[in-house]
């Protein structure tokens, strides 16, 4: 959790300042960082069964998803990079789910 908040934080940092810093790779450690924690705190709690390593995977793709607004694409890099095509659905369950939500609360905050 600690690795995942100071992840988190840098990148804030990097994506606020006026550099070419860059913000796909420290968007990608704090999203990886905090699904692990997740998915392990998970597999704990509630089932052995349950692979971290799946969680870490979709917390890189959600906060990927929330920084940057390419949906379609940002699934292809990640089950490509990963290898992990069976997971293709809940990549796009939770990108679909996030567009919903983005423009709902942009309808709600604009006016």
């Amino acid at each position: 959790m600690v690795v995942g908040a100071v992840f988190y934080f840098l990148m804030m940092i990097t994506y606020g300042v006026a550099l070419p810093s860059g913000i796909f790779m420290p968007t990608v450690l704090a999203g990886t960082s905090l699904g692990g924690f997740v998915g392990v705190t998970f597999q704990r709690m509630i089932s052995e069964e349950l692979s971290p390593s799946l969680f870490a995977l979709l917390g890189a793709t959600a906060l990927l998803a929330g920084t940057q607004r390419n949906t379609v694409s940002l699934c292809v890099i990640l089950m490509e990079g990963t290898g992990q095509t069976k997971v293709r659905q809940k990549f796009l369950s939770l990108h679909t789910n996030r567009d919903q939500r983005r423009e709902y609360l942009s309808k709600m905050f604009s006016t």
